[in-house]
Formats: structure tokens, C-alpha cells, sequence
């Protein structure tokens, strides 16, 4: 019945796709980086074994779990 109101969504969703590529590109390369730049972050962070433990007793918190 409303069928032809989404007939040339595809073609939108390409032509749209075509003129945003390299934002789009760019969001996921920052999305990325920041992710694994993160992860790298982790060691330099938690150095010792009593610092670890912090960490390890806030991630079993309930509030941290949910």
C-alpha cells in the first residue's frame, strides 16, 4: 500500500553514502584509534599488583556489573 513511498531509498542511501564516504571514514578510523589507544592505556595504568586489585574489587561492584 505504501510501498512506493520508499522506491528510491536505495538510491538515496547510495548517493548519500558516495558524497560522506571519507567523513565516514574518518569517524571510524576515530572510533578505532581511540578504542585501541585506549586498550594500550591499561598496563601503564595498573603498574603494580595492589593497584590491579583496586581495579578488580570496583569492576565486582554491582552498580559496575549492571
Amino acid at each position: 500500500m505504501y510501498s512506493h513511498l520508499f522506491q528510491q531509498t536505495g538510491s538515496l542511501i547510495k548517493l548519500i553514502l558516495r558524497q560522506e564516504r571519507l567523513k565516514i571514514f574518518i569517524w571510524l578510523f576515530s572510533l578505532v584509534a581511540v578504542t585501541l589507544a585506549a586498550a594500550a592505556a591499561y598496563p601503564s595504568f595498573y603498574t603494580d599488583e595492589q593497584s590491579r586489585l583496586a581495579y578488580a574489587l570496583t569492576m565486582k561492584n554491582p552498580a559496575m556489573i549492571a
